[in-house]
């Protein structure tokens, strides 16, 4: 059997993964070690209550998360804190609330130096404004520096934003600097589920808002605004979703190369429910 390390709470996104990853690594130096034995030194009566936890068939109280924190071998408050997050962030059922919890998550990782990464890959996938700049400089003879950028966005930027964009681009190597402006650099970075799923969820809630704002201000020659409203069950949907992401392959293929670009725009397509289901 291999030596586990033991588990830095820097290195998860789920406590109950780091909860069963710390009682197996006390496991292995101390056979002796149980539930019983963690349960004990939290103050807890049950002896099950930490294996419950860990297969989610029960949660982490106001009562019981200070128990477990008296439990755990944190040796800083910073680590504290970081689990409580952990703990709020999955045990939230509300979106807004959990992109918020996910943030500062995002935040006191950042404060361990292995985790600055993946708060740059979140920035890079969850600001609307950082991906349409990238899109930007991409476009054929488009001089990408500050100030065309900048213009370019019509005042839907700020310059600090602008340049908080190029930086995150920058750090993630998807543009370099060439001559006195930008280009873009070919390749992909790999982005963990977890901080993907987050991300995208709030870019659709950005682009929501865009959508309702390009609604009040674009010309109507300048957008394309199209819906439809259906019923549809089980199988249908399964369907129709497969061809809205086919569809959305498509359009990506047959557009990117495109030589004649003058600008950048933002195609969303939807598909939602209206009411509960009906029987």
């Amino acid at each position: 059997m291999a030596h586990l390390k033991k588990p830095e709470i820097s290195d998860y996104y789920c406590y109950r993964s780091f909860l069963n990853d710390f009682f197996e690594f006390k496991k292995q130096n101390n056979p002796n070690y149980s539930y019983r034995l963690f349960t004990n030194k939290a103050g807890l009566k049950s002896s099950g209550h930490l294996k419950m936890v860990i297969e989610r068939q029960r949660n982490l109280g106001n009562k019981t998360l200070p128990m477990y924190l008296n439990a755990l071998d944190f040796t800083s408050k910073k680590e504290a804190t970081l689990f409580e997050l952990l703990v709020k962030y999955d045990q939230s059922k509300l979106i807004d609330e959990k992109t918020i919890l996910f943030e500062k998550i995002l935040a006191e990782k950042k404060k361990h130096t292995s985790s600055i990464l993946a708060s740059n890959q979140y920035m890079l996938l969850s600001q609307w404004y950082v991906v349409a700049t990238y899109v930007l400089i991409g476009i054929e003879n488009f001089t990408a520096n500050k100030e065309s950028i900048f213009k370019a966005f019509q005042g839907r930027l700020t310059k600090f934003k602008i340049s908080q964009a190029l930086e995150l681009l920058m750090e993630t190597g998807l543009i370099k600097k060439d001559g006195s402006g930008y280009k873009q650099v070919s390749g992909s970075i790999s982005t963990p589920d977890k901080i993907k799923s987050m991300a995208v969820n709030k870019y659709h809630q950005s682009m929501i808002e865009l959508s309702l704002k390009s609604v009040k201000e674009d010309p109507v020659e300048e957008r394309n605004f199209n819906g439809v409203t259906i019923a549809i069950g089980p199988k249908n949907f399964e369907m129709l979703t497969k061809k809205l992401n086919e569809l959305r392959k498509e359009i990506n293929e047959m557009i990117s190369n495109d030589e004649e670009a003058t600008r950048v725009y933002q195609v969303c397509i939807n598909l939602f429910p209206l009411t509960g289901e009906v029987k």
